[in-house]
């Protein structure tokens, strides 16, 4: 699977210690919004060196700049949409008003600008008067590209809406504040996959937590065990006051921090069955699609393990699915799962350290208590943990 290359996002020093001996050329900017204007001048700004880097305007500066509103996208995404690019070579996020302190560092061969800056007026006193006498300091050139002035604000502003819409004003400020609150989103590999492959296979997925989410209380706070990439622990984290997401698997447990967009949740590596440390004590604790990757020996040594660091108030969500579902599972549950369960067996073990336990069928979305050996999946809610030993 082709992905953005982030090693393209370093510092300014590090490219520099990079591109030593290349004829670098630098562009600088905001882009906001990529266009085809951005795309040209960023090609044409490519031929004159070897290597091309670009600045990126923080944040805080585009909005002192700009006022509220502006950026319309975060600083990293606006990065990353320039890494994808396979004529820039190098990325730096400029947190100083001006690219000044950078190109001072880089010392380009060749500083490029837009065709905006090609004629006589403010912005091209106010280059000349700022980035020009750096360039003159240390040696470098200035160039102009050339092409139709484009800018990202005023495409923005271009846009239409559509008729379709009570309020098209109203709507449209919506539409902006929501696209701007919250930057775009690139899912882990193993939920990306079922983007493109295997849809169905997401929704049921997220169904498993939505039926989790609809236990939860706000002021509940949560662990699961065996996070994965950490979609669940996201999905939850709208429901409760806090997620601890913790796997054994030191690439998911990277890979989710990286996704997680939210401030209630954190993610740990740690292998549950043989933590010897702390661990406090939590309101929910939550295992989906984990128990059937043990042995029957570790699963019941992780069930003893989660009463003990459930409240004496609280709730045990454990979910797998079903022994009577493995001749038709895919290949990779095939080769993952260890030992899967019958109902009774797992309800047998789960009631030795809880005082009550429910047991739930899921069909797709449609979670009910039919005939137990009909169930691909089940759920148990456990409570009341038993003596603590």
């Amino acid at each position: 699977m082709k992905r953005i290359d982030r090693r393209k996002l370093l510092g300014i020093e590090e490219i520099r210690d990079r591109c030593e001996g290349e004829k670098v050329v630098m562009c600088h900017g905001v882009w906001d919004l990529l266009h085809p204007g951005h795309i040209s001048h960023l090609e044409q700004s490519a031929q004159f060196g070897s290597v091309l880097v670009v600045g990126v305007t923080c944040d805080k500066h585009v909005a002192l700049a700009k006022g509220d509103g502006h950026p319309k996208f975060h600083q990293y995404v606006r990065a990353l949409n320039l890494a994808a690019l396979s004529i820039v070579d190098y990325v730096v996020i400029d947190h100083c008003a001006t690219p000044v302190e950078n190109l001072r560092i880089l010392q380009p061969a060749l500083y490029s600008k837009g065709p905006d800056y090609a004629l006589t007026g403010p912005a091209r006193t106010a280059l000349l008067e700022c980035e020009g006498k750096v360039l003159e300091e240390y040696g470098g050139s200035l160039v102009i590209t050339t092409g139709e002035k484009l800018s990202s604000t005023s495409l923005q502003r271009s846009l239409d809406v559509g008729p379709y819409h009570r309020d098209p004003v109203g709507y449209k400020e919506l539409v902006e504040s929501v696209y701007s609150a919250v930057p775009n989103t690139q899912l882990p590999p193993e939920f990306a996959r079922c983007i493109s492959d295997n849809l169905l296979m997401l929704t049921i997925r997220l169904a498993r937590y939505k039926f989790v989410s609809k236990m939860l209380k706000q002021t509940d706070r949560v662990l699961e065990i065996g996070a994965g990439y950490g979609i669940g622990a996201v999905f939850m984290g709208q429901f409760c006051q806090k997620v601890v997401g913790v796997d054994v698997q030191l690439d998911c447990v990277l890979e989710a921090a990286r996704f997680c967009p939210r401030d209630n949740v954190e993610f740990r590596e740690l292998d549950f069955l043989v933590h010897e440390g702390p661990l406090g004590s939590y309101d929910t604790v939550v295992a989906m699609d984990v128990i059937e990757h043990w042995t029957l020996e570790q699963g019941k040594q992780a069930i003893e393990r989660m009463s003990l660091v459930v409240a004496d108030n609280g709730m045990v969500v454990l979910g797998c699915p079903s022994v009577y579902s493995q001749p038709y599972q895919c290949e990779l549950s095939y080769l993952s799962h260890v030992h899967c369960y019958d109902r009774d067996e797992l309800l047998e073990i789960l009631e030795r350290y809880f005082g009550r336990v429910l047991c739930f069928s899921m069909n797709d979305e449609v979670v009910h208590t039919g005939h137990p050996k009909m169930a691909w999946y089940y759920y148990f809610l456990c409570f009341y943990p038993k003596e603590r030993g």
